[in-house]
């Protein structure tokens, strides 16, 4: 009976398996000059970096940490949850969309007795969720419209 471990390189060392965990630590990188595909839950924990000249595709949970990032020149498609850390960021070209400000959502009866201040209520409301769209498409959660 031969043992075949959960992690090994193929005959001729053109290709390496993970079966089983890796783990790379403290500020370590993994970059690739095409495409990366991981099939399981990729965690990139605290200032690591996932860094691809192609594509990057996560068939399950992708979790990035406090200082993570992810980098693609591709598409990031990610077929699962998306976590991010409590300081992490999603960012399209290195910038963050601007504040979008918050709707009012405290009417009370009397409020908008007008149908000016009902249009004007709605308009206001559509300008948030439009900003909000445009934000989604900006860093690519969205396709444009």
């Amino acid at each position: 009976m031969s043992y075949q471990p959960k992690n090994y390189q193929e005959q001729g060392g053109e290709k390496t398996v993970i079966g089983g965990e890796l783990n790379i630590k403290s500020t370590g990188k993994i970059k690739s000059d095409g495409e990366i595909e991981v099939n399981g839950e990729l965690n990139i924990e605290s200032t690591g970096t996932l860094t691809s000249d192609g594509e990057i595709v996560v068939n399950g949970e992708l979790n990035i940490g406090e200082e993570g990032t992810i980098t693609a020149d591709g598409e990031i498609v990610i077929n699962n949850e998306l976590n991010i850390g409590s300081t992490g960021k999603i960012t399209a070209n290195g910038t963050q969309a601007d504040h979008i400000a918050d709707a009012k959502v405290d009417y009370e009866e009397g409020d908008l007795d007008t149908e000016a201040e009902i249009i004007a209520a709605f308009n206001s409301t559509n300008t948030t969720i439009n900003a909000i769209l445009a934000a989604l498409e900006g860093v690519g959660i969205l396709k444009t419209s």
